[in-house]
């Protein structure tokens, strides 16, 4: 019997995690949900930087518009990520 076979992991691109920001709020609204949180998918140990990455999926989540879905967050499980979150939101917002 043959090993199975493995194929090298694929390293996230910005198209790739806004396409799954996308997918999530769009099943979200779907399924009537009035609030998400999301992860930062793809970010960190996926291989994206979680500044560069957040900011991405904020502005994914501001250009949609809604039926149901009212509130869309991002989280970060590390002080670290977090960190990186607000950053990219303040830069966003154009606060500091």
């Amino acid at each position: 019997m043959s090993p199975p076979e493995t194929s090298p992991r694929k390293r996230p691109t910005a198209e790739s995690i806004r396409r799954a920001t996308e997918n999530a709020r769009s099943v979200a609204d779907e399924l009537a949900c009035r609030s998400i949180v999301l992860p930062a998918v793809g970010c960190e140990n996926g291989g994206f930087y979680i500044r560069e990455g957040g900011a991405l999926i904020r502005r994914t989540i501001r250009s949609y518009d809604p039926e149901v879905l009212e509130d869309m967050r991002v989280i970060g499980y590390t002080d670290r990520e977090r960190n990186a979150l607000e950053a990219a939101a303040s830069e966003l917002t154009g606060s500091r």
